[in-house]
């Protein structure tokens, strides 16, 4: 097919110079580009969450976090677990996990759902949210509402407001979030830092660029990622 496989990571793009760099300090040089990368957590950039936490994205890491959370719960070192995210992800999340971890021990483990919004199902209308809110309450799963995190510890979360909540696992169900290093690009971002193109998915600054996927917003008509 006269296809090159390159085996590295993007860190950067250059569009004046039309180059991608890469992790391992090199370049590559392109005519037309197209950028498929996904989406990272929001807030992920807050303290300690890349050393405490299990985080959904990306699945490979999730799948081991919830492993090793298991092999907790089997031993009896497994305290509450806080789901940082109260959208249809981090619910699902919660209520799965904790289906999953009393398989474990035979008894409900204690959960709790954080969330800066000001309820459960932000997204969604008012009879999802209140049937998700009793099923929540029937397992016994906490919800703090309202309030950022602030920083994750091997104790717990720091809340933005001062408030300390233990927790022996955090786990990070936050929404989509776009890649930090797009900032750099010189390329036209949403509000939110993702890639604005228009209806055929070209980069409304570069024309010569395309970007498909979460990492990507139509501007003329913007869907949820």
């Amino acid at each position: 097919a006269r296809a090159r496989l390159i085996d590295d990571r993007a860190t950067g793009i250059d569009p004046a110079a039309q180059r991608v760099s890469l992790a391992s300090g090199g370049s590559a040089h392109y005519e037309l580009l197209s950028i498929d990368v996904g989406s990272t957590s929001a807030g992920a950039e807050a303290a300690g969450v890349c050393d405490h936490v299990v985080s959904v994205k990306p699945i490979e890491g999730l799948l081991a976090g919830v492993e090793k959370l298991r092999q907790r719960a089997r031993g009896g070192s497994l305290g509450r677990v806080a789901v940082v995210g109260a959208g249809a992800a981090g619910v699902e999340v919660a209520l799965t996990l904790q289906h999953r971890l009393r398989g474990e021990t035979g008894a409900l483990p204690a959960f709790l759902i954080l969330t800066d919004t000001p309820h459960v199902m932000p997204g969604h209308d008012g009879r999802a949210r209140r049937i998700v809110e009793r099923i929540l309450g029937e397992r016994g799963v906490a919800v703090v509402a309202g309030t950022p995190v602030a920083a994750v510890t091997a104790a717990g979360i720091a809340l933005a407001g001062g408030r300390q909540v233990p927790s022996a696992a955090v786990v990070w169900a936050t929404g989509p979030g776009a890649a930090p290093w797009l900032r750099d690009t010189g390329l036209a971002l949403d509000a939110r830092g993702f890639i604005a193109v228009d209806r055929t998915l070209r980069s409304t600054s570069h024309a010569n660029v395309f970007a498909a996927g979460d990492c990507a917003t139509r501007v003329e008509d913007p869907q949820p990622k």
